[in-house]
C-alpha cells in the first residue's frame, strides 16, 4: 500500500489536463511532510521525477532553493503543524494582512481574545488565536493568550465565517459552531461583517 500516493497521482493529473499545463511549470510546492516516507512518496505522485528516483532527486538539490522546484518554503510541518487544509491556513494569513492594513479601524470594535478551534473530518484540531485587545491585533497558529471566547468549528465553515459567507449567530443556531465564554464578545463578529464589507469582499476574492 502506497500512502495517497495513487489519490496524489490522479489530483495532479486532474489539474494539469484541466489547467493546460505541465509539471515543468511549477516552481513552487507546499506538501504535507509527515514523514519523509510520505515526501519522497509525494515528489514521484506529483510528476516532479520518475517513480523510484525521489531519493536521488532530493540529493541532487532539486527540492530546494537553485534547483528545479522549492519545496515548502513555509517551512513545513515544523512551521505549521499537521494541516487541516491549505485553504484554512491561508484565510488566517490573508485576514491577518487585513488586520495589518486596517486603516478603518475596524478592529478597534471587538477588542478581545478569540480562540479559534478548527476541526476537520478525523478529528483533528487545530488552533488559532486572535487577539484584538491592542493595535491592530494579532494572529497565532497554537497561542497561549488565554482567550476571552471560543469557537469551535468545522474546517469545511472557517473560510465561509472568516470571509462573511456564513453569519456566525446563524451558524451558532443551526449548530455549525459552538461558543463558551464571552457570547456578546462572539456576537460582535455579526457587526464587523456588516461594518467591513468591502474589505471581507477584498478577502474572499483572494481566497
Amino acid at each position: 500500500m502506497q500512502v495517497g500516493y495513487d489519490m496524489t497521482k490522479t489530483a495532479a493529473q486532474r489539474l494539469f489536463a484541466k489547467t493546460g499545463k505541465k509539471v515543468e511549470d511549477v516552481d513552487v510546492v507546499e506538501l504535507h511532510d509527515c514523514f519523509s516516507a510520505n515526501e519522497l512518496i509525494t515528489y514521484e505522485a506529483l510528476g516532479l521525477c520518475q517513480p523510484g528516483e525521489a531519493a536521488q532527486f532530493i540529493d541532487s538539490g532539486n527540492n530546494t532553493y537553485g534547483g528545479r522546484v522549492v519545496v515548502n518554503p513555509s517551512g513545513g510541518l515544523i512551521s505549521k503543524g499537521h494541516p487541516l487544509g491549505a485553504t484554512v491556513s491561508k484565510a488566517f494569513e490573508l485576514l491577518k494582512n487585513e488586520m495589518e492594513n486596517d486603516t478603518e479601524k475596524l478592529v478597534e470594535s471587538v477588542r478581545g481574545i478569540f480562540c479559534l478551534k478548527v476541526k476537520n473530518k478525523d478529528g483533528k484540531d487545530g488552533m488559532w488565536i486572535i487577539n484584538t485587545k491592542g493595535g491592530k491585533g494579532t494572529i497565532t497558529y497554537n497561542g497561549t493568550d488565554k482567550p476571552d471566547v471560543t469557537i469551535t468549528i468545522n474546517d469545511e465553515d472557517i473560510t465561509d465565517l472568516l470571509t462573511g459567507k456564513l453569519n456566525p449567530q446563524k451558524a451558532f443556531f443551526q449548530g455549525k459552531l459552538k461558543i463558551q465564554g464571552n457570547m456578546g464578545l462572539a456576537l460582535k463578529l455579526t457587526e464587523l461583517q456588516k461594518k467591513a464589507g468591502n474589505r471581507i469582499d477584498t478577502l474572499r476574492a483572494k481566497l
